[in-house]
């Protein structure tokens, strides 16, 4: 019997034609100011402030859109990751300047308590279509389908993230007070 192999076999890489790729290559620049240059006259360009204040007021924090930036010009070639870790500092402080020009909020970093949130409303979700799917194998189709499908809606993130916004009541409102010299023969005293 004849087994297929669908993985390349050893030593497959070395017979591609040599500096293919823009990493295979010496980058342009080995010069941490050099790099920054590049990157600083890329930043000023009207798309990339478009695109970097669209991300960080969809909430994508600096910290990623850094390393995004960084990742991707290794991969250009532009620079190596060593000069990457070197000058990621002066990215994320130019990201930091072009939203407090533009006056948006911003976050830094990922928060890890939105991280665990996340991962636990993940899990419970992973637990709820679990059990619905399950009772819908048993037979009661019509009403368990609808509910999955309301519950990975979009309609139900948004309504999720509404109710997340709003802000909690601390003190509950005093009732409504009546009138003085009410109206009924309780008020009267009689």
């Amino acid at each position: 019997m004849v087994s297929k192999i669908s993985g390349p076999i050893p030593g497959q890489s070395l017979t591609d034609t040599p500096k293919n790729y823009p990493w295979e290559r010496p980058p342009e620049t080995a010069v941490p100011e050099e790099a920054i240059k590049i990157h600083l006259d890329h930043m000023a360009k009207p798309a990339f402030m478009d695109s970097t204040i669209f991300l960080l007021e969809m909430g994508l924090p600096v910290e990623v859109l850094t390393n995004t930036t960084i990742t991707l010009a290794v991969a250009e070639g532009l620079h190596s990751i060593d000069v990457g870790l070197i000058i990621a500092p002066v990215i994320h402080k130019e990201i930091v300047s072009i939203a407090d020009m533009a006056g948006i909020e911003y976050e830094e970093f990922f928060s890890e308590e939105a991280e665990e949130e996340e991962v636990a409303k993940a899990r419970v979700k992973a637990k709820v279509m679990r059990k619905l799917k399950s009772i819908k194998d048993k037979g009661t189709k019509a009403e368990v389908s609808e509910t999955i499908k309301a519950l990975s809606s979009e309609q139900t993130e948004e309504f999720e993230e509404m109710r997340e916004e709003q802000e909690p009541m601390d003190s509950p409102q005093p009732p409504p007070q009546e009138p003085q010299g009410g109206m009924g023969l309780m008020s009267r005293g009689a």
